[in-house]
C-alpha cells in the first residue's frame, strides 16, 4: 500500500511545525498538529511500512512514554484518518 498527498492540497507550515492545509478542489481547511504534520510530509508516494519507518526515526519513544505498538496504532490512525478525508490517496503502486 503507497500513500501520497492529495494533488489538491496546499500546506502552510506554522512555527510550532503544525500544518495548516487547505484543499484547492474543496475549499476545506484542516489544521494539523506537528505529529501529524510529520506524517503528512513524509507521505511521498513511499509503501506505508516506510514510512512508518522514517516516521520512527523522528520520534523519541522515551520522551513520549509510549510503546510502539501504541505508537503503531496512532501513526494507521492519523493515516486513516487523512485517506477518509482525502488528505492523503492510497495506490496499490505508484
Amino acid at each position: 500500500m503507497y500513500i501520497k498527498k492529495a494533488s489538491t492540497i496546499i500546506a502552510d507550515k506554522l512555527e510550532d511545525n503544525s500544518l495548516i492545509l487547505s484543499d484547492e478542489s474543496t475549499e476545506d481547511i484542516h489544521t494539523l498538529n506537528a505529529t501529524a504534520s510529520l506524517i503528512f510530509t513524509l507521505c511521498d508516494g513511499c509503501h506505508i511500512d516506510e514510512i512508518f519507518q522514517n516516521f520512527k526515526l523522528n520520534i523519541d519513544l522515551n520522551t513520549l512514554e509510549i510503546s510502539e505498538s501504541q505508537l503503531n496504532d496512532d501513526f494507521n490512525n492519523i493515516i486513516n484518518s487523512m485517506i477518509i478525508k482525502n488528505i492523503l490517496l492510497l495506490e496499490s503502486e505508484v
